[in-house]
């Protein structure tokens, strides 16, 4: 191995895991297998996004006492999700991901579900290990903490993995923002004219029959990755305005300081005043502006399923800085904005965020009686700190 400077290798995790190393002793291991992925000191590079993290390998040959390094691929299908995620997440925040995939079979080898017989005119609904890596590998690659829940499958396609993505933002963001950023990313990295790289990072579709595996597979030599702009749910905020109107999302008040014992204690005298006001077993909570309880009160008689959906009411209008009647409207109007049910926030009526000074300090959650008396109850709540 003296006179090799680069071994590509594309050998089973088991194989991988007594060969690279033997390899990285003296050359740059270039690895398609998950054995070193997860390990600390080993980047997993993708081209254009994080090649930032080739400096990890200085700390992998120290540690090591290797000459040259690993430095695996991710996963098939964490690479298309990560070149999308990566623009999104510079320009405007990402908050949290759900990701269906329908990956063709070409990769799968002699994997269960996938000879021919089984595969013809079927989806097999689970791909063992896969979900797994592609919400561990995501975070790696993005140097990113938020959630990605992912669903794998198996669709019956020589070549070509397709993925349905949902995308919370961290501010608002209309579709023309939002192909604007798939457009410019990646220039620098295009720009360098590499050989086997394509002209463009992503290509946006208009046509919501696109992309398609058979007809965009090859395109720039099957290494571009493409998207159809709506196919993306790319922000709460774009569902409820610009997605459904056309119109530009009014931006949500920006976070303050977390709201203090004192003014929390207000809030919760309010919304109880008006809750045995009119006789309603409900449970309040109230969360700070990081999403932490501060406080949860019981009223006598309240269902005791209604301290979850309290506080999951008050967790949405604090994580979106919006009442969660805007989601409840949002959704009733279906189409488009029923992906708002794959975020994980809830949808009912009766969360408000509490805004003092023009930010958002916290946020209240009801739940026990109707969706529109909860919210009374919520709102009497803030009333009360006024």
């Amino acid at each position: 191995m003296r006179d090799v400077d680069i071994v590509f290798s594309a050998v089973e995790s088991e194989a991988a895991r007594v060969l690279e190393p033997q390899y990285a002793k003296t050359a740059a291991a270039l690895s398609t297998a998950s054995a070193f992925r997860y390990e600390d000191d080993v980047p997993i590079l993708v081209p254009g996004v994080n090649l930032a993290h080739a400096a990890w390998t200085d700390e992998q040959r120290r540690r090591r006492g290797w000459q040259g390094f690993i430095a695996p691929l991710p996963n098939c299908t964490t690479m298309g999700l990560v070149v999308t995620l990566k623009p999104l997440l510079d320009r405007f925040g990402v908050q949290r991901v759900v990701m269906t995939s329908m990956q063709g079979v070409s990769v799968a080898g002699l994997s269960p579900g996938v000879a021919a017989l089984e595969i013809l005119d079927n989806i097999i609904p689970f791909i063992p290990g896969e979900e797994e890596k592609v919400a561990r590998e995501t975070g790696k690659i993005l140097d990113a903490t938020f959630p990605v829940s992912a669903t794998c499958t198996r669709a019956a396609v020589t070549e070509g993995h397709t993925e349905a993505v949902t995308v919370s933002l961290g501010r608002a963001a209309t579709p023309d923002d939002v192909a604007a950023a798939f457009r410019r990313f990646g220039v620098e990295f295009t720009a360098l004219g590499l050989p086997s790289a394509p002209q463009r990072m992503i290509t946006v579709h208009d046509d919501p029959y696109r992309p398609q595996p058979r007809l965009d597979r090859d395109a720039d030599g099957g290494m571009m990755t493409r998207q159809w702009l709506l196919s993306l749910v790319v922000s709460v905020a774009v569902v409820l305005t610009a997605a459904v109107a056309g119109a530009q999302a009014p931006a949500p008040p920006e976070y303050g300081a977390p709201i203090s014992l004192e003014q929390a204690k207000k809030t919760m005298a309010g919304a109880e005043a008006e809750a045995n006001k009119n006789k309603w077993p409900v449970v309040i909570t109230i969360l700070d502006s990081g999403g932490q309880t501060v406080m949860v009160h019981r009223l006598d008689n309240a269902q005791w399923g209604s301290v979850d959906i309290a506080k999951e009411k008050a967790r949405a209008a604090v994580a979106l800085r919006r009442p969660t009647k805007a989601l409840q409207d949002a959704v009733a109007q279906g189409g488009v904005n029923l992906r708002l049910l794959n975020l994980g926030y809830s949808v009912l009526e009766g969360g408000i965020p509490i805004v003092v000074g023009g930010k958002v300090i916290g946020s209240i959650g009801v739940s026990g009686v109707t969706s529109q008396q909860d919210a009374q109850v919520g709102q009497a709540g803030i009333d009360a700190l006024k």
